[in-house]
């Protein structure tokens, strides 16, 4: 049905309806466990936690994605949900001259908070948007988790340039109206110099993902309620005591190739 204020059109069946809602329906449960965890990772080190007010994504966002994910040829609700790795998200900003080695701190930070780096995205040479955006599998919770990590001055043009995006990204919009947004938010995120250090920083976070495939770290879930009914495939439900528990499985291999 349609889903959404600005103008694009979500049509889900009542099987992919209730699909999606329990993905949000569990996002909502997992923040409150991990926002916690992501605050005593990070609450020391170089970086600021920004926006905690959206970690949640919206509804309406997430229907947006999951609609326009099944648009795509051969797509299937089974497949399409699991791989949704944002439902809970957060955004750090790093001063440019500490860029480097706050995320180089940041990724064994959340490890130790059960987090294991499965998927990093490098947009800094980017039109149209610049920053560095890295997934998560948390073993307690069994989502998956987006960490952006921006400086001050490309997390300001994400903030500038969002309206503009949102209008961008719709299928429906005139060719003329969506040259015209391009061209507008790639203007303003030129305006954005990459931090020093980034050829590095990709060699060591390729090095991190390595060491978290060898690894094959699973720790066991310490939350017990509400059940979980849409655990990603990167983390396996087991039985404990008669409740459900999640260890992580790391599935680096096949989606590095995303990056």
């Amino acid at each position: 049905r349609p889903y959404g204020r600005r103008g694009a059109d979500v049509r889900l069946s009542a099987t992919q309806h209730l699909l999606t809602a329990a993905l949000a329906r569990d996002a909502r449960w997992a923040q409150r466990d991990l926002t916690p965890r992501v605050q005593q990772a990070t609450g020391s080190l170089d970086v600021r936690l920004q926006g905690l007010e959206h970690v949640v994504k919206s509804r309406e966002s997430l229907y947006r994605k999951v609609s326009e994910r099944l648009g795509q040829p051969g797509a299937m609700i089974e497949t399409v949900v699991p791989q949704v790795n944002d439902t809970v998200r957060y955004t750090l900003l790093a001063d440019p001259q500490r860029y480097a080695g706050a995320v180089l701190d940041v990724i064994p930070a959340l490890h130790r908070q059960q987090l294991t780096l499965v998927q990093a995205k490098d947009f800094w040479g980017g039109p149209r948007y610049r920053g560095l955006n890295l997934t998560f599998a948390d073993g307690r919770t069994g989502r998956l988790v987006e960490v952006q990590v921006h400086t001050p001055a490309s997390w300001e043009a994400t903030v500038q340039t969002h309206g503009d995006y949102e209008r961008w990204r719709q299928g429906s919009l005139p060719d003329a109206e969506r040259a015209r947004l391009a061209t507008a938010i790639t203007a303003v995120y030129a305006q954005v110099p990459p931090p020093p250090g980034l050829g590095a920083l990709d060699l060591a976070v390729d090095m991190a993902l390595d060491m978290a495939a060898v690894a094959q770290a699973s720790p066991l879930a310490t939350n017990r309620a509400p059940q979980l009914l849409s655990a990603h495939p990167w983390a396996q439900p087991v039985s404990s005591a008669g409740a459900l528990a999640l260890t992580s499985v790391s599935c680096v291999d096949e989606h590095r190739s995303n990056r």
